[in-house]
């Protein structure tokens, strides 16, 4: 299945992450953006699609978020994970990210805190943290937050000065527990 048929009319991947440019080497270059976090990409001038997909960059063109990547391997994903109806999607960066078990999540700022609220995404993400994931959500105001599960309680990290490529430290907001089904 082809990844444009998967996303339709979705571009929310056009606007919610930073863009980085890669080396000669094929690594990214986080110092040289295609693109800033939480900006619709100048490509993507219909909000709907790529003006430019089939020239787009490899960085856009190696992209696939978890929905899309669902739908390609014919996995069974609810319709409300499709990142067009749930104004965020789910993706992991890299390899190193996924041997960490870090989830990132892009979301619409007024959307964020529907992954603890909304099922079917509680169900799942409630999962992940249990199974030891880092879920590290950037919200499109350029914030960054990370959840995880302690001792049977999941909390809420911030990220400050969050940058891409090098190993970030959060630091816990007292007492914002999460607590899955409730409104945060």
């Amino acid at each position: 299945m082809e990844q444009q048929n998967v996303c339709g009319d979705c571009s929310l991947c056009c606007k919610l992450p930073p863009i980085f440019n890669k080396k000669q080497d094929d690594t990214y270059d986080f110092n040289s953006q295609f693109k800033q976090q939480g900006e619709w990409c100048v490509s993507c001038s219909t909000r709907k699609k790529c003006d430019i997909y089939e020239d787009r960059p490899q960085t856009c063109k190696d992209f696939m978020c978890f929905y899309a990547q669902c739908k390609k391997e014919n996995l069974n994903l609810e319709d409300e994970w499709h990142p067009k109806k749930s104004k965020f999607f789910v993706t992991i960066e890299n390899e190193e990210q996924m041997k960490e078990k870090n989830i990132t999540v892009y979301a619409n700022k007024e959307h964020m805190y529907d992954l603890f609220t909304k099922k079917p995404f509680m169900s799942m993400i409630k999962g992940w943290l249990n199974d030891g994931s880092l879920l590290i959500i950037h919200t499109d105001d350029k914030k960054t937050f990370g959840y995880q599960e302690i001792d049977g309680h999941y909390f809420e990290f911030i990220f400050e000065n969050f940058k891409y490529g090098v190993r970030n430290q959060a630091r816990q907001i007292p007492t914002q527990e999460i607590v899955f089904g409730r409104r945060h």
